[in-house]
């Protein structure tokens, strides 16, 4: 027998890992010449291929098994599985009868409320795609989607978008009377699903195309991963302009399970608490740092909400955070999600039973869910060693996207052809650095694109703030480059716990312990809170400007020479004034 014909686990084993969302097997068929279909459990396919059972055909199920169970709830009102499964088909056959075809973008500009995963689902039914639009978004970033993405229909609740639409046409959704059904008969794996805009380093966002077969395949494996049931209630917390909210609602109505959509409406804490006791929710998803004030919340009033999946990601976990919220919310687990919507929403996982624990400063981003491959390799596209920092490279196409939208030159430079395969298929550069552990789990360690250089010498920023973190009283911490007249300088900000203004001073005399002069920021800039996003990332581009000025007391020049000099430093590094015993590379000189 061949070695390679081996295998690593036994039959036992794979069936115990596959019940945990491990390695789905997928066969891939042709249909003629056409793009591969992918049949689950590695079995030959007895439908048809264009029978494909995607995430329609199974809430169609659904709506047959289960009619009156609640599929939808917001703001006092729901749908049923039956009522979702009518109102969208119904919405399918008047966008048909408007002339949406396959794989056209249709816009969803809804205020959320129930009816925003029926637009969804009628559009899927339609064979179109879906672009979410969230209404709080700028004028100007609504109107670039809506011109690159080539939208010629837009579902709306009103028309307060009517001057950005251009050409496309408005259905207003409450004036539409809808009568027929109406559903695509054949259905492609490689057929588009929706398209998420994400941010560009050109200033626009870049449109990501996900197929039906991947958030399909996706979907299926975090139902495992998280054990979605009927009996399940997912609090909807985020934007639907996030790829996350549509792995969470697709994944929580497919298992049979509610969705509970926030309102419109903002809500503040409390309100969030009130409202997950009083809709029994079981599983939902928060940014790290929101998750912290309710832990916080919880702890001083008691009484945790009936949570029995907490989901986190997006950004750096503190270990005092995570700590803090196993203690208070006591959720049966904790699920950290990571991946680039390109990978399709969450790739890797990390599953924290009770009593877990990291020793590194971001939550381990885990193991590879579902139909999926991660390689960590250098930057020739070699392996790297366990335990050795590369970057993360994910394969396999049905977890991956198509690509971005009219940027073939993005495509190619980020989705590269597979150097351990002669067939075409691609890989996905995330440009995130990773390593395994000891334990096999897969640590982030920061972004390829925050290198930067200092005095020549190549830093990695994440390498700082995670000593920053590490430090006493800190609570979130972030270091970007700043540009300056004489190059690029450190910039480092952070906040304490509670709000707490920390003492820079004996911070950077901490780094300098540890750090070579040159790692050190030259400026550390401490705030309340450091500013986050819509997403619940801290928003680098909100940080404050910083000015250099010096830590020691100001003693002016003496003499000719250091007037001279003095003035020389201050023209060239763009401060205000140098004394006589101030740091050139302190105050952002570069040799």
């Amino acid at each position: 027998q061949l070695l390679s014909e081996l295998s690593l686990v036994t039959p036992a084993q794979a069936e115990s890992l596959q019940a945990q969302g491990f390695g789905d097997e997928f066969v891939a068929y042709l249909s003629g010449t056409e793009t591969p279909i992918y049949i689950p459990n590695g079995k030959a396919p007895t439908l048809r291929a264009e029978q494909y059972q995607d995430v329609v055909s199974t809430l169609n199920q659904l709506a047959e098994q289960t009619p009156d169970a609640e599929a939808v709830a917001c703001d006092g009102l729901s749908y049923t599985f039956k009522e979702l499964y009518e109102k969208s088909s119904q919405l399918a056959h008047y966008l048909r009868e408007q002339g949406v075809v396959a794989e056209q973008r249709v816009g969803v500009a809804l205020e959320r409320s129930r009816d925003l995963p029926v637009a969804f689902l009628a559009i899927l039914k339609a064979g179109a795609v879906y672009v979410p639009m969230d209404l709080s978004y700028p004028e100007q970033r609504l109107a670039y989607m809506i011109k690159d993405s080539h939208m010629q229909h837009i579902l709306v609740s009103d028309n307060r978008i009517a001057g950005l639409a251009g050409e496309a046409k408005l259905h207003c959704l409450p004036e539409i009377t809808l009568n027929d059904s109406w559903q695509m008969e054949t259905v492609y794996p490689a057929q588009g699903a929706y398209v998420i805009y994400t941010s560009g380093s050109t200033g626009n966002p870049k449109g990501v195309l996900v197929s039906r077969g991947s958030i399909g395949m996706h979907c299926r494996s975090i139902g495992r991963r998280y054990g979605l049931s009927a009996s399940d209630r997912e609090l909807i917390f985020m934007s639907f302009c996030f790829d996350g909210a549509h792995e969470r609602w697709l994944s929580a109505v497919t298992h049979g399970g509610t969705v509970v959509i926030r309102p419109e409406k903002q809500w503040d804490l409390q309100e969030t608490y009130e409202n997950m006791h009083a809709q029994r929710v079981s599983v939902v998803v928060f940014p790290p740092v929101f998750l912290r004030e309710l832990a916080a919340y919880v702890e001083q009033i008691g009484n945790p909400p009936p949570v029995r999946v907490y989901c986190f990601g997006g950004d750096a976990m503190p270990q005092a955070s995570f700590e803090l919220a196993q203690r208070v919310l006591k959720p049966a687990f904790f699920i950290n999600g990571y991946g680039p919507t390109e990978t399709v929403v969450t790739p890797l996982t990390w599953k924290a039973l009770p009593g877990s624990s990291f020793d590194s400063v971001y939550a381990p981003i885990g193991e590879v869910l579902g139909q999926r491959q991660a390689w960590i390799l250098d930057d020739q596209l070699n392996l790297v060693l366990p335990g050795m920092i590369g970057e993360l490279y994910m394969a396999e196409e049905v977890g991956l996207a198509r690509g971005y939208l009219n940027r073939p030159d993005l495509t190619a430079e980020r989705f590269v052809a597979d150097p351990f395969k002669a067939d075409g298929s691609r890989l996905y550069r995330t440009g995130d650095l990773v390593r395994w552990n000891a334990d096999n789990q897969m640590e982030y360690l920061g972004r390829t694109d925050h290198q930067v250089k200092i005095r020549g010498f190549r830093i990695e920023l994440g390498e700082i703030e995670s000593l920053l973190r590490k430090s006493a009283g800190v609570n979130e911490a972030v270091v970007i480059a700043d540009d300056t007249p004489s190059g690029k300088r450190l910039v480092g900000y952070v906040s304490g716990h509670n709000e707490d203004l920390l003492d820079v001073v004996s911070l950077k005399a901490t780094l300098a312990q540890q750090l070579p002069d040159y790692m050190v920021p030259s400026v550390l800039m401490a705030l309340p809170v450091l500013p986050t996003n819509s997403n619940g990332k801290i928003d680098r581009k909100a940080l404050p400007t910083a000015q250099l000025e010096s830590e020691k007391a100001y003693v002016a020049p003496e003499g000719e020479l250091e007037t001279l000099l003095a003035d020389i430093w201050r023209e060239v590094l763009g401060v205000e004034q140098v004394g006589r015993f101030d740091n050139f590379f302190a105050l952002g000189g570069d040799s």
